[in-house]
């Protein structure tokens, strides 16, 4: 009679068919093959067949069955072998960022899992397709390098836990939204020519940006600092003109793009362009 056991951001959901003539259902559980059937739950009506058991432990073995009622005092057999499956909670999502390698996506640890299924997909209409797994329940991070040339493009990801008992990975349910991106490519900043009173950088168009970070620093071993923000995607060029004689200068460029109010920026070239201006 039942269909499938599996997990849900509360517990696990049992599902069953539908049975003529009933009522309702009362649906059994115990912990291991050897134990005996304690009744966890009445479900009135016929056509209400799910049932989401929140009473249940990180790691554990559930076994389910049930059986059908009628008002005119009918109890149908049960399955007495059941169906079971194991709880396991879905994976916290925590960050995502754009790499030069790819895109970079973290999540929480779940406690009893034996590795992580990753999945991503192009749109927000589009399913899920499984991309990876990693192995380890301590292993919270996973490097999506098929996407590395990749720009311009939306990226959707979600992660499930699973744990292995007896050869089969039982699965827990994921993040239905998940975690998105707009992943673009870094522009290649061609050159940084001194003039008279600024310094003149110049950078190759990104037609997929919708403007431009600049960024610079004194000393190769400083840290970059924001110093400009080119608000179009067709502006390739930027006149820095607060800038000393005899100062040397490193500049990058990101791109970026601003899509639902939220800013999407790209990777940047780490090592920049320098320019020493004159004395």
């Amino acid at each position: 009679m039942i269909a499938s056991v599996t997990n849900n951001s509360k517990g696990l959901k049992v599902k069953w068919a539908k049975v003529s003539g009933a009522d309702g259902y009362y649906v059994y559980r115990r912990a291991s093959a050897d134990d005996k059937w304690e009744k966890a739950a009445t479900i009135e009506g016929r056509t209400n067949v799910t049932y989401s058991d929140t009473s249940v432990k990180a790691g554990k073995r559930y076994y389910y069955t049930i059986k059908a009622y009628s008002d005119d005092g009918y109890v149908s057999a049960k399955d007495s072998d059941g169906e079971f499956y194991y709880r396991l909670a879905a994976p916290g999502l925590d960050s995502i960022a754009s790499k030069s390698y790819g895109m970079l996506i973290s999540w929480d640890e779940v406690s009893k899992a034996s590795g992580y299924i990753i999945y991503r997909k192009a749109s927000e209409s589009a399913s899920y397709e499984e991309i990876g797994r990693v192995e380890g329940g301590d292993t919270t991070s996973y490097k999506d390098k098929s996407v590395a040339s990749k720009n311009g493009k939306n990226y959707y990801y979600s992660v499930r836990a699973y744990i292995t008992k007896s050869g089969t990975n039982y699965r827990s349910s994921y993040d239905t939204a998940g975690l998105y991106y707009y992943r673009l490519q870094a522009p290649e900043l061609k050159k940084v020519t001194k003039k008279s009173s600024y310094n003149k950088l110049t950078w190759v168009e990104n037609e997929k940006a919708g403007g431009y970070v600049i960024y610079r620093k004194t000393k190769k071993a400083g840290s970059w600092q924001k110093v400009a923000q080119v608000e179009s995607g067709d502006i390739t060029s930027y006149k820095d003109k607060d800038v000393k004689k005899g100062k040397t200068y490193y500049y990058t460029v990101r791109a970026y793009k601003v899509k639902s109010s939220k800013k999407y920026v790209s990777v940047y070239d780490t090592a920049g362009v320098k320019v020493k201006r004159s004395a």
